[in-house]
């Protein structure tokens, strides 16, 4: 019984500046649902008074107090809660909800945890998922660790399945150097995925990241490229950390995998990038991975919560981010 349960993709695309991300509020708790969240979200600087609007496919609105109110993906919408700290993710298409119980430290994202049952045609299954955040003293992001346990009866049988995964950031001179992540699930399978960033002549030249921005350029290693995931659009307003000084110019991707029978396969890729900024530094455009990506700001007064109009269109695949699990898929 094949079981569709890896780990992937997580948080990319963080857009925001020092002054954010090292914004918050006084307590922190390592609690599930505990610490202060970040009321400067979204915000670029305070002294050029802009906010993230849109990033790609996702919409961003405020509370007055400068806190997320929700995030919109297509017809999909992600609503926050505080005391206790909590995101509930809303399917656009069935009102299906997924509720994730989540930790802020010093403004930042630190854990995330989400527990999900349910029952189909007979079948039963229950589940947990518990992801870890840490950062450095520059408030980049340093590792994310992940574990998962689902146990349940498919087809009158019990089974039980586990996985870890983690990813390491390699930070030098304020540069994302490399990211290497790493796979584990209880049927055998594993992997090592490693992810290099190139900062030619190009990218020191003209990638200047003023607002310590980061760009889809630098998702690969959460989402594979395809965008979406709750955890790519928590990074765009800062919940996890700066980006890099600069932005590279590619990206030479390589990994290893072995299967539960202990065959190994491997490969890779190089990717190239490029980039749009606006007068005041912020990114415009990025071209990563066979698309443009286009950002919007508006003022911070102007950036507050109003009523959702959900967008009409076809029903998506359900998302598989870190910590939203799905059952897995009957064969």
């Amino acid at each position: 019984m094949k079981i569709d349960m890896k780990l992937i993709g997580a948080m990319c695309l963080m857009v925001l500046g020092l002054m954010v991300v090292t914004s918050c509020g006084g307590d922190d708790d390592d609690d599930i649902g505990g610490g202060s969240p970040n009321t400067g979200a979204g915000v670029l600087d305070h002294e050029s008074n802009l906010r993230i609007t849109k990033a790609g496919n996702f919409g961003y609105y405020y509370k007055e107090n400068g806190s997320l109110d929700y995030i919109t993906e297509d017809r999909d919408r992600y609503e926050f809660s505080y005391s206790p700290n909590r995101i509930t993710y809303v399917d656009g298409y069935d009102n299906e909800k997924n509720i994730i119980d989540v930790s802020y430290s010093n403004g930042l994202l630190s854990a995330a945890s989400v527990k999900d049952s349910g029952s189909e045609d007979g079948d039963k299954w229950e589940s947990n998922s518990k992801v870890e955040f840490s950062y450095d003293s520059n408030s980049h992001l340093k590792k994310i660790t992940s574990s998962y346990k689902e146990t349940g009866v498919e087809d009158g049988e019990r089974y039980s399945v586990s996985g870890s995964a983690s990813w390491t950031f390699n930070w030098k001179n304020n540069l994302l150097g490399s990211i290497e992540m790493t796979n584990k699930e209880s049927d055998g399978w594993s992997s090592t995925d490693t992810y290099t960033f190139i900062y030619d002549k190009d990218a020191l030249d003209n990638n200047h990241n003023v607002h310590h921005q980061w760009a889809q350029s630098l998702t690969f290693v959460f989402d594979d490229g395809y965008g979406g995931y709750i955890e790519t659009a928590l990074a765009l307003v800062g919940l996890l950390g700066r980006g890099p000084l600069y932005l590279p110019s590619g990206l030479k991707y390589e990994y290893k995998e072995y299967d539960s029978d202990g065959d190994s396969s491997s490969g890779g890729r190089d990717y190239s990038f490029s980039y749009g900024f606006n007068s005041d530094g912020s990114i415009y455009r990025c071209y990563a991975l066979g698309s443009y990506h286009y950002f919007s700001y508006g003022s911070i007064e102007d950036t507050r919560a109003t009523a959702f109009q959900p967008i009409f269109g076809e029903k998506k695949e359900p998302h598989k981010g870190l910590f939203i699990r799905r059952h897995h898929a009957k064969h």
